[in-house]
């Protein structure tokens, strides 16, 4: 009896320890901001698509890269 209850104990043990070390991804929350990003501007990249080519292309958003972000700064009417 008491030889199972070391071996049941020991392995609570071993899944307390095991669970300590599992982490999350580190870059989760970039993921969901490019994510994000890019379901907001996905009508103006089809748009751009459309005006280059002409015509519709298919493209896929998760294979999509942010390769430049600018800001826009509107003149302001307030002197």
């Amino acid at each position: 009896m008491r030889k199972i209850m070391v071996i049941i104990f020991v392995l609570i043990m071993c899944f307390q320890i095991h669970a300590k070390f599992v982490y999350a991804e580190p870059n989760f929350k970039e993921d969901i901001f490019k994510d994000t990003l890019l379901t907001l501007v996905s009508r103006n990249i089809n748009d751009a698509i459309v005006g280059y080519f002409g015509e519709y292309r298919d493209f896929h958003l998760y294979s999509a890269r942010v390769m430049e972000i600018r800001r826009i700064e509107k003149k302001s009417s307030i002197s």
